[in-house]
């Protein structure tokens, strides 16, 4: 987990983060093949949803070379729309929440600025696609820390 004093000065750390906001109603959204126009159309669909995970489809590749390729991420834009609308988290299956050659982290700063939290390195989220679930990540209550291991589960609801 990053939390979001990872990037952004003066946010909350891993231990600081309300153990509420690292639970809840989730949906995978998969990025595969799709534009950024389309994903956020879907983001602003959704009711009820607390957390939002985003496949990459490179949660597959875990432990292989691949998974150190290029991969498909959300946009800045997208990034302001998960803060506008107030989601506790974000969650990937993969490295980065920003692109891997990215230079500013522009995703990074825009969704651990809003005191938000990135989980990387989810496992293949394909199970999970079209189901309801409930997901949890509570980080390690580490004092002043900007980043913590998580289990993260999800309860098939």
């Amino acid at each position: 987990m990053d939390a979001p004093c990872h990037f952004v000065d003066h946010t909350l750390s891993v231990d600081q983060l309300p153990l509420e906001q690292c639970c809840g109603i989730a949906k995978v959204i998969s990025l595969v093949d799709r534009s950024m126009e389309d994903v956020e159309k879907e983001i602003r669909e959704l009711t009820g949803i607390e957390i939002l995970l985003f496949k990459t489809g490179m949660g597959k590749h875990w432990n292989t070379p691949v998974y150190q390729q290029p991969f498909p991420m959300i946009s800045a834009q997208v990034a302001r729309l998960i803060v506008e609308r107030k989601f506790k988290g974000i969650g990937v299956d993969c490295l980065s929440i920003d692109l891997i050659d990215s230079k500013d982290f522009e995703v990074h700063r825009i969704i651990l600025g809003a005191n938000l939290y990135a989980i990387e390195n989810l496992a293949d989220l394909s199970e999970l696609e079209s189901k309801e679930f409930e997901f949890m990540c509570f980080p390690l209550k580490i004092g002043g820390c900007d980043g913590s291991p998580v289990r993260a589960v999800a309860r098939l609801l």
